[in-house]
């Protein structure tokens, strides 16, 4: 089971992120992972993505929009997408999932179960879906600085927002048609 992420007020300073057991501050968070948002997915085939596809209590799914649009092949266009990023050496996907769910929005979500995964066939990434649950919302603030706002759309609005592929699995976890 991997661990949740809390901000806690520390009172000789600033607050101070909890992370997989680590007590971190938020500049560390931000200035460190940051940096590996602003590769260009295209400069690697072999990168692994973690996904959260999170819902809330009225069944909204989180999107976030990226700041940098990212361009695949046949013009597939990367502006809105599930919350999530690169899997980092030594980390796991379901670990990433979390961080990155985490870094973009400010929730902390704990991995429920791995939906499904695949080889992007518009961006040269490995993916790896994963269902979250909400642990705390919200933690705090968009800690990425490639991410525009975060947004809880019904699941039928998805297609309005993506414009690369959706794979047909988490189309059926959402109950997209």
């Amino acid at each position: 089971n991997s661990a949740a992420c809390v901000s806690l007020p520390d009172p000789g300073g600033p607050s101070r992120i909890i992370f997989n057991g680590f007590s971190i501050p938020p500049s560390y968070v931000s200035s460190t992972f940051r940096k590996t948002r602003t590769l260009n997915l295209m400069q690697s085939s072999k990168m692994k993505v973690a996904l959260g596809i999170v819902r809330n209590k009225k069944g909204k799914v989180l999107i976030v929009e990226r700041k940098n649009k990212e361009m695949g092949e046949n013009g597939a266009r990367l502006e809105w997408a599930f919350p999530g990023g690169k899997v980092e050496e030594g980390e796991t996907e379901v670990l990433a999932a979390e961080r990155e769910v985490y870094e973009e929005t400010g929730i902390c979500v704990k991995t429920e179960k791995l939906i499904c995964t695949r080889h992007h066939p518009e961006f040269p990434v490995e993916l790896f879906y994963f269902s979250c649950d909400i642990i705390e919302s919200p933690v705090g603030k968009i800690q990425d600085s490639n991410i525009l706002q975060a947004r809880w759309i019904e699941p039928s609005e998805i297609e309005t927002y993506f414009t690369s592929d959706i794979h047909p699995v988490v189309k059926s976890f959402l109950k997209v048609h």
